[in-house]
């Protein structure tokens, strides 16, 4: 009989074959809110990241191209 495949639990998001090791963390966008925080500040300008799940050691080329 043949061999079952395991899926990995966080399949990398490019391969999807190997178990991720990372988020991408790449910015894609900026924001602005006018929130506070804990001391009455304005938080103002924040980044958006993709934080696609991914292999660094196989995957992290393709990221590059």
């Amino acid at each position: 009989m043949g061999k079952v495949a395991v899926m990995p639990k966080y399949p990398c998001t490019f391969c999807r074959k190997n178990e991720a090791t990372q988020l991408c963390d790449f910015v894609v966008g900026y924001s602005w809110t006018s929130a506070k925080d804990e001391r009455g500040r304005m938080i103002g300008r924040y980044h958006e990241t993709c934080d696609n799940a991914y292999l660094q050691r196989v995957c992290h080329n393709s990221l590059l191209v």
